[in-house]
């Protein structure tokens, strides 16, 4: 139940968090205007973060005794957050790396609480995750060189047609890679029919 889980949350979260990373342009001039392309970088540094986040570690943690882990890992990361942004406030102010400090520190409480949970570990899909990850990347990466081709240049038409193009990627190639959608999503739909 647990695999199953965590396989159904990377088969919608990564695909469409390696699109908004690579896409991030597009989606900050849509979201606020073409002022605002020049965050995308920030953009993509905390989309980061949703590629480990895709894991519940709190209920299994406590659930397994280990909430005390779970609480000193997080008390943990807010000093060391607190430490790094005020040096990096002293010492070389810079938004970016504000976005850097506090997305590393993100994924390092995430992956201390992973590391901390051996049941967890094991209980991890790495080898069906990975094969997302890697058809996402490729497919929203082929998706962006075609954009960039066609020669779109506003960016709603460039979003949206890096979208389909990726979309018509993905799908095949993830089919192939053994990652079933209509297997994974069918209980979403079947609930949905019900109702």
């Amino acid at each position: 139940l647990w695999k199953n889980v965590v396989l159904k949350s990377a088969a919608v979260i990564y695909p469409f968090s390696l699109y908004c990373c690579i896409f991030a342009p597009e989606i900050m001039g849509v979201l606020y205007g073409t002022v605002y392309r020049e965050a995308a970088d920030l953009f993509r540094i905390v989309t980061i973060i949703n590629l480990v986040r895709i894991v519940p570690y709190g209920p299994i943690m406590f659930a397994l005794g280990k909430g005390k882990i779970f609480a000193k890992a997080h008390l943990v990361t807010a000093l060391l957050l607190l430490g790094l942004d005020f040096l990096c406030v002293t010492f070389f102010p810079s938004l970016s790396a504000i976005a850097i400090i506090a997305t590393t520190t993100t994924v390092f409480c995430l992956v201390v609480l992973m590391v901390s949970t051996a049941r967890l570990s094991r209980l991890m899909p790495w080898k069906s995750m990975f094969k997302i990850l890697s058809v996402s990347t490729f497919s929203c990466f082929l998706g962006s060189c075609a954009v960039n081709l066609i020669g779109v240049t506003r960016d709603f038409p460039a979003l949206l047609s890096g979208f389909l193009i990726s979309i018509v990627i993905y799908l095949p190639l993830s089919y192939i890679a053994g990652i079933n959608y209509a297997r994974l999503l069918k209980p979403l739909v079947s609930t949905n029919q019900r109702k």
